[in-house]
């Protein structure tokens, strides 16, 4: 759930990603999963309040590709980077992405952003068939030196190996932003177990304070770490500790600063 701006006023929306669960898929070879089938794609918003004259949902954005019948336009639908993207995966190949089914035929993409890390040539191949254990990679010449590899694309998992010491909400949501890309948003916190005089939470400890708010691009994978509790010693000395990867709460742009929400995790503890 989330508040938009819609037609002048501000509602109450629930907003669900379509990501892509290659588990799922109808036919599990390696191209299909790693190749052809590389990203979710688009989201449903609708109002918390309002159904139809059939008592079916209403939509703010429907459909794919994403129709909207208010501001909130989708204007970067793919989504590479979410909660059930758990798998690794090559763009830019000689084989086509696909995007969405359209009628009788299936439309495709290619990969434009700059997430992922350039393949270059033939030992950057040799390394990742190492380290994936598979000998396709460095077989394949559908993977070419311009393909990049995405890995560690599950949401929680890339940011708790970007920054390890902090721990994070386990509701991590998608939000739109002005420009029509998507976002993930996760609170962070800092905590330990030895703070004076204070009853022990499981798995975080004694002590705890969102610290900190994250935004993760869902189309790049970009991580931005925006420091939201700067009375926090914890996190101060976090910052000095890893110079430049914190910032302010007031850098993060305002279209994303305007869904920042009261953490879940954090309000259970705290009604427990």
């Amino acid at each position: 759930n989330d508040r938009y701006l819609i037609d002048g006023k501000s509602r109450q929306v629930s907003l669900s990603p379509r990501e892509l669960s290659s588990d799922r898929l109808p036919s599990r070879i390696w191209i299909n999963e790693h190749l052809t089938y590389t990203h979710g794609y688009g989201l449903c918003l609708g109002p918390d309040n309002q159904i139809s004259k059939e008592g079916l949902p209403e939509f703010f954005v429907k459909d794919i590709p994403p129709v909207a019948t208010t501001a909130i336009q989708v204007k970067r639908p793919q989504i590479y980077y979410g909660e059930k993207t758990d798998s690794y995966c090559f763009v830019k190949t000689l084989e086509k992405e696909f995007d969405y089914p359209s009628g009788d035929e299936n439309v495709y993409t290619e990969y434009s952003g700059s997430g992922g890390i350039p393949v270059q040539g033939f030992w950057r191949k040799l390394l990742f068939s190492f380290r994936f254990k598979e000998p396709k990679i460095i077989l394949s010449t559908a993977i070419t030196p311009e393909s990049r590899l995405m890995f560690e694309r599950s949401i929680p998992g890339r940011v708790a190996k970007a920054v390890p010491f902090l721990a994070f909400d386990e509701d991590p949501y998608m939000v739109v932003s002005d420009d029509g890309r998507l976002f993930w948003m996760m609170d962070g916190y800092t905590s330990g177990r030895n703070f004076p005089y204070s009853r022990r939470t499981a798995r975080l400890g004694n002590y705890i304070r969102n610290s900190v708010k994250v935004t993760i691009d869902a189309y790049n994978g970009t991580m931005q770490f925006f420091i939201s509790d700067p009375k926090d010693p914890v996190i101060q000395a976090y910052a000095k500790i890893y110079p430049g990867v914190f910032q302010g709460l007031d850098a993060m742009p305002a279209d994303q600063r305007r869904h920042i929400r009261y953490p879940e995790d954090l309000f259970t503890i705290q009604a427990n």
